[in-house]
């Protein structure tokens, strides 16, 4: 949800935060777990341009595409010697196509 932090409720963020954050952990958690037991396996985290610097008017949402970065760079040094690889990938930030309007 784009806009500065205080354009929505604290609990939309909150909702935001937890999408961006608590679920990537979740998820590497379960899946990590069992390809350890397996010895093998990898996780793609996906992550996005505006975690690499602050981008006014979302915060939230650069601030938990960083936690992306950094949480699966050190869980990938966690794992070392395990068969099992982290790592993320960086979607570009770019505007949503346009449309086409009327007949072609």
């Amino acid at each position: 949800m784009a806009g500065p932090l205080l354009a929505h409720p604290v609990q939309e963020r909150h909702y935001e935060a937890e999408l961006n954050c608590v679920s990537v952990l979740r998820s590497s958690h379960a899946a990590a777990a069992a390809m350890v037991a397996r010895g093998r396996g990898t996780i793609l985290n996906v992550a996005s341009e505006l975690g690499f610097f602050p981008f006014p008017g979302a915060a939230v949402y650069s601030a938990g595409k960083a936690f992306v970065l950094n949480f699966s760079a050190t869980l990938r040094h966690e794992l070392r010697g395990t068969g099992v690889g982290v790592t993320s990938t960086v979607t570009p930030a770019q505007p949503a196509p346009k449309a086409p309007v009327g007949p072609g």
